[in-house]
């Protein structure tokens, strides 16, 4: 790699928040973004001061890329970062990393053959407090651990879930499956990383106050 390591961002929604980040970042810097929308792309660009394309596959053929940064919807993550892993990139994915675990083993088997990296975005980890509960978990300064208690109650209005690009994919099967997938992997990835794997999962989940494809409530002993 040259002496900056060089990104691409595809999906600017999450990902105009990202890429904003990567000009104020040491070592970093922010190559060209990618969006269906060229209006937005076209912006994002304009204030970035990077280049822009509404073609995927054109900016993976660019050789001045390092990274991928994929902030697509959930249901496509991994399909494009097997496309970047393929043509020669590292890459970073947001949460989660997709919303099928067989194109999650997939998207590791590329990384593996290819010798590129590939990242997923669980910031919780790299928050100091955390690394500090960690270790005097595993350490054994709480004593024997028994169990961990999670309760998130995240409000999402119809706005949320009606939002987005393509339009209301948060609320569909097909690219989002559901609260427990978006919102609460962070805090169910932070469970595994304090208390070790997971061996089994009982819970059950149901749509009560939202007019979606997806559940809106989930319950579950890890």
């Amino acid at each position: 790699m040259a002496d900056k390591v060089r990104f691409g961002i595809v999906g600017l929604g999450m990902g105009y928040s990202r890429a904003k980040l990567i000009p104020n970042t040491a070592g970093a810097e922010l190559a060209c973004v990618c969006s269906l929308d060229a209006e937005k792309a076209q912006q994002v660009a304009k204030e970035l001061n990077c280049d822009w394309t509404t073609n995927y596959l054109e900016m993976l053929m660019r050789k001045d890329i390092d990274v991928i940064g994929v902030m697509t919807p959930s249901g496509m993550h991994c399909d494009h970062a097997i496309m970047a892993l393929e043509s020669g990139h590292h890459c970073y994915t947001t949460k989660p990393m997709d919303i099928m675990v067989a194109k999650c083993d997939a998207a590791i088997a590329t990384a593996k053959r290819t010798g590129k990296i590939l990242g997923v975005d669980f910031g919780n980890r790299f928050l100091p407090i955390n690394h500090q509960v960690r270790a005097a978990l595993q350490g054994g300064k709480l004593g024997r651990l028994i169990c961990c208690d999670l309760i998130m109650k995240w409000y999402r209005d119809m706005s949320y879930y009606g939002g987005g690009s393509p339009t209301a994919w948060r609320s569909r099967l097909v690219t989002e499956r559901g609260s427990i997938a978006n919102q609460g992997v962070h805090y169910v990835d932070l469970l595994q990383w304090f208390m070790g794997p997971v061996k089994s999962v009982w819970g059950r989940s149901g749509t009560f106050n939202h007019d979606i494809e997806t559940e809106d409530q989930t319950m579950a002993i890890i």
